[in-house]
């Protein structure tokens, strides 16, 4: 297996972003959800061919790429994103993106799609209305919930979010996810921005997605029992995107990517590989 590294890159208004990487042939973006930072790759990395070349950025407030003191939106984080592959010599690369990464992967998708060679969206949804929402936590819940013990609150969430039987089939599992979530928290402070940018990508009318227009090969990943993403978004998306492959992860919730992370891997590169 090989090593998983971090390093910086500097934005074009001149601050500094974080990312993790791992080496290979083929580029590979893999974006985080709400609230996460590089290491919710951490279990599905270690199952990813080692063909592929990984790029994980941290997005803005979150790992290393801290201290965030202004409101930014989805489309800032897909240039981030696009700033980034362009910095490291990717012209062209295929992009994950889970939950609200997938908000940023769908907008790189319609913003450059010259440089996508495939997108491929997990437990995620869109801003069309016809997709079934996800909760946007309003500023008071989330600090009401930082107001608690970490390890009570990260303990509290986590089982909100993966399957309620994970903890008794596979209780190493189910430790490392709360083990990296309790070790990676984010900040309140920056949570909030990032929370701001969410609420602005469902509610800003001008700027609904059309994905009808996509062509590039897309896959979409949902855990069959979702209880924070509807799975019913996976044949939404499947009406919007014709040629969309879809994929259902038995037994899982929203975080099947890290709690099955070997099926997700195997579905991830048996369709890259097929391209």
């Amino acid at each position: 297996m090989k090593t998983v590294k971090t390093n910086s890159f500097k934005h074009r208004d001149g601050t500094y972003g974080s990312y993790a990487f791992r080496e290979g042939k083929v580029p590979v973006l893999l974006i985080p959800g709400f609230g996460c930072n590089h290491t919710s790759f951490t279990p599905l990395s270690e199952y990813f061919s080692d063909d592929y070349k990984l790029i994980i950025p941290d997005n803005r407030g979150m790992g290393e790429f801290k201290n965030i003191e202004s409101s930014y939106s989805i489309n800032d984080l897909a240039t981030d994103c696009f700033d980034l592959m362009k910095s490291l010599g990717h012209d062209k690369f295929h992009v994950v993106g889970t939950s609200m990464g997938g908000f940023v992967a769908q907008v790189m998708a319609t913003q450059f799609p010259e440089s996508l060679m495939s997108l491929s969206l997990l437990c995620t949804t869109s801003n069309d209305d016809e997709f079934k929402r996800v909760k946007i936590y309003t500023e008071i819940e989330l600090t009401a919930f930082y107001s608690v013990p970490a390890e009570l609150g990260v303990s509290l969430s986590t089982d909100t979010i993966v399957s309620p039987n994970l903890k008794e089939n596979n209780l190493e599992s189910y430790e490392r996810i709360l083990s990296l979530r309790l070790e990676n928290r984010a900040e309140l402070n920056q949570l909030l921005w990032q929370r701001e940018a969410v609420e602005f990508f469902f509610l800003n009318q001008e700027e609904k997605l059309d994905l009808t227009k996509l062509t590039l090969p897309t896959l979409v990943m949902t855990g069959s029992g979702d209880r924070f993403v509807s799975s019913e978004n996976i044949n939404i998306f499947k009406s919007k995107i014709k040629h969309a492959k879809l994929i259902d992860v038995a037994d899982t919730d929203h975080l099947f990517f890290m709690e099955k992370p070997d099926v997700t891997a195997a579905g991830l590169c048996s369709f890259l590989e097929k391209l």
